[in-house]
């Protein structure tokens, strides 16, 4: 009984993904995670990556699929909450504040390699 109800838990935690899709409803409150996410959306990326650290101090998001290459699809994005900036890395790039958190920006190692 349990593993048949397993598909109907996939399809109810895919609804969520399904409706900030089509009518791009507010996540985090944050214009910069929001905003991030969005611009990623519609750059075609197709599958996304999102994590936090241990204490929900600093959020990763990245593409984790798209047919097409642009900045928003090869970077990786890191949210970090104002107390925490001893998180930030040197090769970072600040690119959005807002009152909840900083928004930086990594390079993919792919483009830096490519670059040298």
């Amino acid at each position: 009984m349990r593993i048949k109800l397993l598909p109907l838990l996939f399809l109810v935690g895919c609804g969520p993904y399904r409706h900030l899709r089509n009518d791009y409803i507010t996540l985090s409150e944050s214009p910069c995670v929001d905003g991030t996410i969005l611009n990623i959306d519609q750059a075609g990326c197709e599958a996304f990556y999102w994590g936090a650290n241990s204490d929900g101090r600093l959020l990763k998001i990245r593409c984790a699929y798209s047919k097409k290459e642009n900045w928003w699809t090869q970077n990786s994005f890191y949210a970090i909450l104002h107390d925490r900036q001893d998180l930030i890395h040197a090769n970072w790039a600040l690119y959005c504040e807002d009152r909840y958190v900083k928004m930086y920006a990594e390079e993919s190692r792919r483009k830096l390699e490519d670059d040298n």
